[in-house]
């Protein structure tokens, strides 16, 4: 993580090697939404080709290598209108209620 040393309370001054973007979100890898998301990296991948997740593929041949970011994420699951279900069947059938 970026550690700021203020010179001033006008103008901080990074102390480590990693570039500042300001206010650009960097793009992260499958293994950090995979993270976010709690999933492997494959299924993450995996949706990505589904287009079940907003992805950025780089490349243009057969094997794509795909970068995502938080904030889209994060934004496309708060949008979902109603919750993923399971699509398989229960393994014992539900009892049917009588009429009496």
């Amino acid at each position: 993580m970026t550690q700021y040393q203020p010179q001033s309370a006008e103008t901080p001054k990074l102390t480590s090697q990693e570039p500042d973007f300001g206010l650009f979100e960097p793009f992260v890898d499958e293994r950090v939404v995979s993270s976010f998301l709690d999933i492997t990296p494959r299924r993450v991948l995996e949706m990505a080709r589904a287009g079940e997740l907003p992805a950025h593929p780089i490349g243009s041949g057969v094997r794509k290598t795909w970068r995502f970011r938080i904030s889209e994420i994060d934004e496309h699951f708060s949008q979902l209108k109603k919750p993923v279900r399971a699509t398989m069947t229960p393994a014992v059938p539900q009892a049917k209620k009588r009429s009496n």
